[in-house]
């Protein structure tokens, strides 16, 4: 899920009494322009390139579809345990709450404005390109929603989309389809040159600091002042979850999951929590347009002879179950601080949409999950910049498949990125 960022401005937007306490010689040095988004949003100033790009609602409508879907009849599906309500109406409606509904994050998330006016950027291409963040066929960024108040005024807030969707060819939204390219830790470190003190803000258990090293498409959703950021997942296997969603499964449903990433500050109605859950358990990944002939028969052979079926079984290619860790191995920095000690087994729906892979996200491509150069300690997989990498990151993996012959792990990649 999309996660949530706990948004904490000690002093970087107005020097206070906290930031004196903690760091009374930097206080000074604290440009007193660090009330600057007061200021912007006091003169009116708007990210310029938002005009046109961002679909703007008013506080209450996406309450409204709810309770008119739920006035419809439901039936029950049961996952992990739990039961939650479903019909046609409450996925339409949650549909449209996972594309534009805000969860509370326009309470925080006008800190944007400071960012915006920081970087310079002045044209959509430009924040598309940098930031990752995907537009529609009509130009509009997904994930990024305003919300109007009755004034008049327009807060910026952030959606499920913004991670958990991404865009085919011709822009179309695909929903579910992890957002590999939106990079939140290049969006904050923007700031960094800005602030002298980069520890007076904190994001989630999070520094300023240390954001420059998540990379695309990669977040941190504990919140346990232990960093160590995972790779953002598909959500077409949700339905598979036996014991808890999460890299972990630390989170006993769905429901406590969105609840707990997406407004620990903010109450969201229950009608809205009830359609968002229907529309995700209703998502199903697009048809994979590769072919599946003789090399990928072959590979799936490979599959089952390697036993990879027995934790990735058929149709989520998931059991939904926690593996130990000393099975999967991958960011011990992440298991220590957390609770189960194992990861959960991922699916491998669409594998081929993924520009990361194990669940930190230390690999960049398939073939480097089956080979055995990745298990030095020295490893380090191309594709993530030198300087924005974390110490300690959890390559290995598990050890399945390693000693394959060429054509037998070739025919075995064919196979998996046909799913």
């Amino acid at each position: 899920m999309l996660k949530r960022i706990a948004l904490f401005v000690l002093t970087a937007l107005a020097m206070t009494a906290c930031a004196t306490e903690r760091a009374p010689e930097r206080a000074a040095s604290l440009p007193q322009s660090w009330e600057l988004m007061r200021d912007l949003k006091a003169g009116g100033w708007e990210p310029p390139f938002f005009e046109g790009t961002v679909r703007t609602f008013p506080d209450g409508y996406h309450l409204d579809l709810a309770r008119r879907a739920l006035a419809h009849p439901t039936t029950s599906i049961t996952v992990g345990g739990f039961d939650y309500r479903t019909s046609p109406e409450l996925i339409a409606a949650g549909q449209e709450i996972f594309r534009t509904y805000h969860f509370g994050s326009h309470l925080y998330w006008d800190f944007r404005r400071t960012i915006d006016h920081a970087t310079g950027i002045t044209k959509p291409e430009d924040y598309e390109t940098i930031y990752g963040v995907k537009r529609d066929a009509e130009g509009y960024f997904v994930g990024i929603v305003g919300v109007k108040r009755a004034n008049g005024d327009v807060d910026y807030g952030h959606s499920c989309a913004l991670c958990h969707s991404n865009v085919a060819d011709d822009r179309t939204i695909v929903d579910g389809m992890a957002n590999h390219d939106y990079d939140i830790g290049r969006y904050y470190d923007a700031l960094r040159t800005k602030i002298s003190d980069p520890e007076v803000i904190s994001l989630g258990d999070s520094a300023l600091d240390v954001l420059r090293f998540s990379g695309p498409g990669r977040t941190d959703s504990t919140v346990d002042s232990h960093w160590a950021p995972m790779r953002v997942p598909h959500l077409y296997a949700l339905r598979a979850f036996e014991h808890g969603v999460r890299a972990n499964g630390d989170m006993p449903n769905l429901w406590i999951q969105c609840y707990r990433n997406l407004n620990a500050a903010y109450a969201v109605d229950s009608e809205i929590m009830e359609a968002v859950m229907a529309y995700m358990l209703a998502l199903k990944p697009p048809a994979n347009p590769r072919k599946r002939g003789e090399r990928e028969q072959r590979g799936e052979a490979v599959f089952e002879a390697q036993r990879c079926h027995r934790c990735h079984l058929p149709p989520y290619y998931t059991d939904g179950q926690v593996v130990d860790w000393s099975v999967i191995r991958t960011d011990s920095d992440r298991i220590v601080n957390g609770y189960p000690k194992g990861y959960k087994v991922a699916s491998l729906l669409r594998l081929d949409q993924y520009k990361l892979y194990l669940h930190d996200g230390s690999l960049t491509e398939l073939t480097q999950l089956f080979d055995p150069a990745r298990l030095q300690p020295s490893y380090e997989a191309p594709g993530i910049p030198t300087g924005r990498r974390k110490q300690g990151m959890g390559v290995p993996g598990h050890m399945f498949g390693m000693r394959l012959s060429p054509d037998d792990r070739a025919a075995l990649v064919a196979f998996l990125n046909a799913l």
